[in-house]
């Protein structure tokens, strides 16, 4: 895993397996969360998810999965939460994000479907070699 922080320490995130985003913090009002979105994209992300938790009244697409799309990422698919399971206030959905230049119309599962959809997302992406010699998306 890579890791990668502002000099200030307010902001940063990680990148696992090569082109995953994870792990991405900002501190509250910082407004640094665009830039961290365009420096994991050129560090080579091509995966991400994040909470889909409605704002404002119409907005159904919410302010994380925005951010991640002017940050490069499109939503290819939308997994509904298990309500059995602990989640943040109002989220419903999570967002499954790819760098993709031509995505299909979002994909939405159902709950427990969230590794399915991640397969659905990572079949989409091209393949690339690993650095064993074999091919992963």
């Amino acid at each position: 895993m890579r890791l990668f922080a502002t000099d200030d320490g307010q902001a940063g995130y990680a990148i696992h397996g090569g082109d995953e985003l994870v792990s991405v913090f900002s501190a509250a009002g910082s407004g640094r969360g665009r830039a961290i979105g365009m420096s994991a994209v050129a560090a080579g992300c091509r995966r991400a998810d994040c909470f889909a938790q409605p704002g404002f009244e119409g907005d159904q697409e919410g302010f994380l999965p925005r951010m991640y799309r002017d940050a490069g990422f499109k939503e290819v698919a939308r997994v509904r939460i298990n309500p059995d399971y602990d989640h943040p206030a109002d989220a419903m959905w999570v967002s499954i994000l790819a760098v993709v230049d031509d995505p299909p119309p979002v994909r939405w599962f159902g709950p427990n479907d969230y590794e399915t959809a991640c397969v659905y997302r990572d079949g989409l992406l091209p393949k690339r070699e690993s650095p064993a010699g074999g091919s992963r998306p």
